[in-house]
């Protein structure tokens, strides 16, 4: 049925995004060594984004890598440092929207 094969897509989206999110902890753990993360919040926190972005009809996120390692290794100590990464990125995108829109489809 139509229900349940969109029942086993949001499991394996929520499997390998959960999965993504707690190794990309725990690396970033390793490289700042002082304060370890809480992998219950951290998935907590990340379901609640994830339904409001399907209120929108926005693609479920994961935790990402290279975000979290430039953050660590930037010797971000405070969540503002993922405010002001997010600000970059989104004034990025609106002061090179002309540019981006050459990109072809197929290479992002």
């Amino acid at each position: 049925s139509q229900m349940g094969f969109i029942m086993n897509s949001a499991g394996l989206v929520f499997a390998f995004a959960s999965l993504e999110s707690l190794l990309s902890g725990v690396a970033v753990d390793k490289i700042i060594k002082s304060k370890q993360h809480d992998p219950s919040q951290e998935l907590i926190g990340q379901g609640l984004g994830n339904m409001a972005t399907a209120l929108v009809g926005a693609v479920p996120a994961a935790g990402v890598i290279v975000r979290s390692t430039l953050n660590a290794s930037s010797g971000a100590k405070t969540r503002r440092s993922g405010l002001v990464q997010s600000a970059v990125v989104y004034g990025s995108i609106a002061g090179l929207n002309d540019l981006l829109h050459m990109i072809p489809i197929p290479t992002l």
